[in-house]
């Protein structure tokens, strides 16, 4: 961090410093939240007015309401981890982009990858949250489509 933050392109010569927009790593996080809704809502709002954007958890139970107030105060978020499919929808959610897709285009590879196999009748395991059983349910209509 120390080479990036110096700005001198001594190690990555595409992170020199230019101009007054130039890129600076935070060697540490500015907040942790655990990852229910309510302690992520906190979390967010006591740095919202001290950062450009965030990287949120993993959770798409917390990361959807996170991600509204985002766009309402117009802090763009990114996700390494979310995949519910509704935090796809660009009118809602106008601040949030990830890195993982979504479920609804993850349980279509494995449909087809299923398929791939020649498995006919095959179980899923989940816990029992809306997330997963909607994953289950994108996961056997991309199944019957295929059929």
């Amino acid at each position: 961090l120390q080479h990036v933050n110096e700005g001198n392109g001594s190690v990555v010569p595409e992170l020199s410093r230019s101009g007054p927009n130039a890129l600076q790593f935070v060697p540490k996080p500015i907040g942790i939240v655990r990852a229910d809704v309510a302690s992520a809502i906190r979390g967010y709002e006591s740095i919202r007015d001290r950062i450009d954007g965030f990287v949120d958890g993993a959770a798409s139970r917390t990361n959807v309401h996170v991600a509204q107030l985002g766009a309402l105060d117009g802090v763009p978020q990114l996700s390494y981890y979310s995949s519910a499919p509704e935090l796809s929808c660009d009118v809602q959610y106008t601040h949030f982009g990830r890195s993982y897709v979504s479920d609804k285009i993850s349980s279509s590879v494995l449909a087809e990858q299923l398929a791939g196999y020649g498995w006919q009748h095959y179980g899923v395991l989940h816990v029992r949250d809306e997330w997963a059983v909607g994953y289950q349910e994108h996961l056997a209509q991309n199944a019957f489509r295929l059929g």
